[in-house]
């Protein structure tokens, strides 16, 4: 027996330019593929990469992303 009616979570990428001054923000799109019967929460966080928090490139953010049943299937 295979469980395979799990729903699964995609992350939109996103692109754009950052600009020479004051804040941007950018809007990332998470989508469940199907909708759910139970809550989904979905941890998520910032990470240095290119960008460095320490330097000034970016805020850190993070938080909990939630799908309540019945919700819409992208946020």
């Amino acid at each position: 027996i295979v469980n395979d009616d799990a729903a699964t979570v995609s992350v939109d990428s996103v692109q754009g330019s950052e600009g020479d001054s004051g804040a941007k923000s950018f809007d990332f799109h998470v989508t469940l593929s199907r909708p759910v019967d139970v809550a989904v929460t979905i941890p998520y966080a910032t990470a240095d990469g290119a960008a460095q928090a320490a330097d000034g490139d970016y805020q850190p953010a993070g938080g909990t992303l939630v799908f309540n049943p019945g919700d819409a299937l992208t946020k």
